[in-house]
């Protein structure tokens, strides 16, 4: 037997290693595509896999970036089979199906790194799995046709390399180093605060806060949103108040915003108003959109991480109700109560995993216990601490103490959705805010005078218009209590505005010559004096 055993064992072990060599050496083709053109600060890359052996799992070598992933998954005919993750420096994508081809995307965060002359761009590109060598076709594409490459000996054409490599060993991954000047290009991060306001039993309000920050010293002129189909796109708004609606006539470059059809969304597309203009700079942007939900008996059903066009990882989704929730579906989310908002519940919605905003496919809606109330009056004592601010700002232009004042925006006029009446109070309170801060930043230099008397001219159009609303909601609601302190507000109001005249024609003064800066500043401080009596 022993004679017999020895052969049979020798032919166990070469058919082994005759099948272990063959799969070592198996070749996939690998189209891969690396997009930074979309201005915002991340990669998106895009590999088209096709194998001659049936795929279960696909794996790649991440150990010079894996701080750099943020989002990994596969598809098959636009069909979502696996997600993800980061193992032991590796990305690993388990598949729910036996293929031969697959599309896998992965995304860096924080690929961009700039200073005053130069942004740095680090770009991931993955050019084998472990488990098989590759034959690749590669791309990438820069957000600026100006791109010089450090580490990669090719010559960009318009901001676009190509590259072909044959017979690459497994597990082989790179980073292309690439630079070009702060002015060449466009950049931004994007953070998103998402408020789910539930006012209805058949939608609810939804308000996409977003702060822009700029990452290079060329301003962006607009951003372009894709919504999906199911929203309704009510209005955008900036810190001078909304944005038009752009019609027909309209010049092209003015600040408007359009909503196009796209398919399976809506894109919405914003010319900004008051952009970054340098690295560092930041604006705000809000989008309001009306979010069908399924409300029967004590449930409640809603999709509230619906993606927006762009990948999104710093974000929050916070669900108002009057009343009580919990969640019941999906296991893998979790929900927070993080306290109260006037007569608001504040629910934080999270993902288990900090799963980045991006396809709805990835994160399926939720299914709460839900019990509602009704809307509450007219929060009488909200408004007077609305007029009191407003008092408190005059002082705020000499005295420089607006940081009690930034606190008591935050815990007060931060809420949202208040009856009209509040709401339109709260936005005048915040035009003259803009217009204190444009104020400031002319006498610190910051803005030329064109710039501060532009801002001013939309801030005063714009509360004309909201101080017609608000005396016709008044005069429809016939309280005294609240014509009492509307009055009192229009006074402040006023009574600011006419500070402010006051400053400006002084500094008219000091710039003709007329009075010298001992005169300016004694003048100055009884107009702020004045501003303080009211």
């Amino acid at each position: 037997m022993r004679h017999i055993e020895v052969p049979v064992l020798l032919l166990v072990i070469i058919t082994l290693a005759i099948s272990h060599t063959s799969y070592s050496q198996t070749i996939v083709t690998i189209d891969e595509k690396v997009d930074l053109s979309h201005n915002i600060n991340y990669a998106e890359a895009t590999l088209d896999i096709n194998s001659s052996t049936p795929l279960n799992r696909i794996k790649f070598n991440v150990s010079n970036f894996d701080d750099l992933v943020s989002l990994v998954y596969a598809e098959v005919n636009g069909k979502l089979v696996g997600l993800g993750k980061v193992v032991n420096n590796s990305i690993v994508v388990p598949l729910n199906v036996s293929t031969n081809i697959a599309t896998v995307k992965i995304f860096y965060d924080n690929v961009v790194s700039p200073n005053e002359t130069d942004i740095l761009v680090k770009t991931p590109v993955l050019l084998s799995p472990f488990d098989f060598r590759s034959n690749i076709t590669l791309e990438v594409v820069y957000p600026s046709p100006q791109v010089n490459m450090i580490n990669v000996n090719v010559t960009p054409e318009g901001g676009i390399i190509k590259l072909n490599y044959t017979n690459v060993p497994p597990g082989t991954s790179k980073i292309f180093l690439a630079k070009f000047d702060s002015t060449a290009a466009s950049l931004i991060s994007l953070n998103l605060t998402r408020e789910i306001i539930l006012k209805q039993s058949s939608e609810a309000l939804v308000l996409d806060r977003y702060e822009v920050k700029g990452l290079s010293n060329r301003k962006l002129e607009e951003l372009a949103f894709l919504y999906p189909k199911y929203v309704k796109i009510e209005g955008v708004e900036g810190p001078l108040g909304p944005y038009p609606l752009w019609k027909t006539g309209m010049p092209f470059y003015s600040p408007t915003y359009r909503v196009y059809d796209f398919g399976n969304s809506w894109r919405v597309r914003i010319k900004l108003r008051s952009p970054p203009l340098n690295i560092g700079e930041k604006t705000s942007l809000t989008v309001k959109l009306s979010l069908p939900i399924k409300l029967s008996e004590d449930f409640l059903e809603l999709n509230p991480f619906f993606d927006v066009g762009y990948l999104i990882t710093n974000y929050r989704v916070l669900l108002k109700v009057r009343g009580n929730v919990s969640l019941i579906l999906p296991t893998e989310y979790e929900l927070f109560s993080v306290g109260s908002d006037n007569n608001y519940k504040v629910y934080l919605l999270k993902t288990a995993q900090n799963i980045p905003l991006y396809s709805l496919n990835l994160l399926p809606p939720i299914r709460l216990k839900a019990k509602l109330v009704g809307e509450p009056g007219l929060n009488y004592l909200l408004l007077s601490i609305l007029i009191a601010i407003l008092g408190a700002i005059g002082g705020a232009i000499y005295y420089l103490n607006r940081e009690e004042i930034a606190k008591a925006k935050k815990e007060i006029l931060e809420s949202e959705r208040q009856p009209e009446i509040y709401t339109i109070s709260r936005d005048r309170v915040e035009l003259m805010e803009s217009i204190l801060d444009s104020w400031n930043r002319i006498e610190d230099g910051k803005i030329t005078y064109t710039t501060y008397r532009q801002t001013v001219s939309l801030a005063m159009r714009r509360d004309e218009s909201l101080s017609r609303r608000l005396s016709a909601l008044v005069s429809e609601l016939g309280k005294k209590e609240a014509t009492s302190l509307i009055e009192r507000l229009e006074y402040c109001i006023d009574e600011f505005k006419k500070g402010i005249k006051d400053l400006e024609n002084l500094s008219k003064e000091l710039r003709r010559g007329d009075i010298s800066k001992h005169k300016y500043k004694s003048l100055k401080g009884r107009v702020i004096r004045k501003l303080e009596e009211k």
